[in-house]
């Protein structure tokens, strides 16, 4: 037996045992109440059906009935009054009000029921919507947080051009190394040009205050202004520590001199192939900043000389 079952047999039996001990109380002769037409037993068998329905009513009845079955044994002696006032109208209307009022609560409780699944429904539905929208709220974040880094780097990007573009020869050297030190993750460099004695640019904290060094000491250095292509510490013999672990040449885009270096320290692991080619290539756009300028006459062409 479940434990609304009990609930449902204790609330009926308490109700069966008050009404018939009350009606005992009252007319110990005659516990069916055969000259009153409503016998109060049909209270104890209407509320369990109104609260619980069906259930309510069939144990509120057996019970009840049962309990005025012994109280007429046992005050009268008999059950013969018991007959009379089950088959009396008041008795027989009654019966049909508890069946009615029992399919009304049934009714209730099963309409009790869809509810509550639609409930469940409904909350889980707001569960999953609730979900999809800190989901949607944290891909929004990430969006908004990537277009801050694109918009940054966008600034970054246009900084760096200009200052290679129109920039002066110090200042197109630094953004060079910036560049060179952001692809290959090194901590630290510096740019000179083909004057041994002359830095350009420093970036970090790994290298001598002072800018009169003579960095063509550097084996890595002197590599790569030797083969006019990026060299790696790894590829040159006798490297020590002092040598740095990358060098990219500036060359001259018409004659191939070598115009400076790019001398990068701090380098995380070994730079790819990729990774050497793109150091090449931003030593390159550094090459028109390092190389002197010429000013060259602009002539005249034939078809525009002038006829006396």
């Amino acid at each position: 037996m479940s434990t609304s079952s009990r609930t449902i047999v204790f609330e009926a039996a308490a109700g069966a045992v008050l009404t018939t001990g009350g009606v005992a109380l009252v007319s110990p002769g005659d516990p069916w109440l055969t000259g009153v037409g409503f016998h109060p037993a049909w209270i104890a068998i209407l509320v369990p059906a109104a609260r619980y329905g069906t259930r309510g009513f069939l144990f509120g009845l057996g019970l009840t009935g049962a309990a005025l079955a012994l109280a007429g044994l046992l005050l009268v002696g008999s059950m013969a009054g018991l007959a009379t006032t089950a088959t009396g109208t008041s008795s027989i209307f009654a019966l049909g009000a508890a069946i009615g009022v029992a399919w009304i609560a049934l009714a209730h409780e099963g309409r009790t029921a869809r509810l509550a699944r639609r409930l469940a429904d409904a909350e889980a539905s707001l569960a999953d919507a609730e979900q999809v929208l800190a989901a949607q709220r944290d891909a929004l974040g990430k969006l908004r947080a990537r277009h801050d880094r694109i918009d940054l780097s966008l600034t970054l990007w246009r900084e760096l051009a200009r200052r290679l573009d129109r920039g002066s020869e110090s200042e197109a050297a630094r953004a060079a190394l910036e560049l060179c030190a952001l692809r290959c993750g090194a901590t630290s460099g510096v740019v000179h040009g083909s004057d041994r004695h002359r830095v350009l640019a420093r970036h970090g904290r790994e290298l001598p205050a002072s800018s009169q060094i003579d960095l063509w000491f550097d084996r890595t250095v002197k590599a790569a202004a030797e083969l006019r292509r990026p060299v790696l510490a790894s590829e040159v013999a006798d490297v020590t520590a002092q040598d740095s672990d990358a060098a990219a040449p500036v060359l001259d885009e018409v004659d191939g001199s070598v115009l400076g270096v790019i001398a990068l320290r701090g380098v995380p692991g070994r730079l790819g192939a990729a990774e050497l080619r793109d150091l090449f290539v931003i030593a390159g756009w550094l090459g028109p900043a390092l190389k002197p300028t010429v000013h060259v006459e602009r002539l005249r062409p034939a078809a525009e000389t002038v006829v006396p």
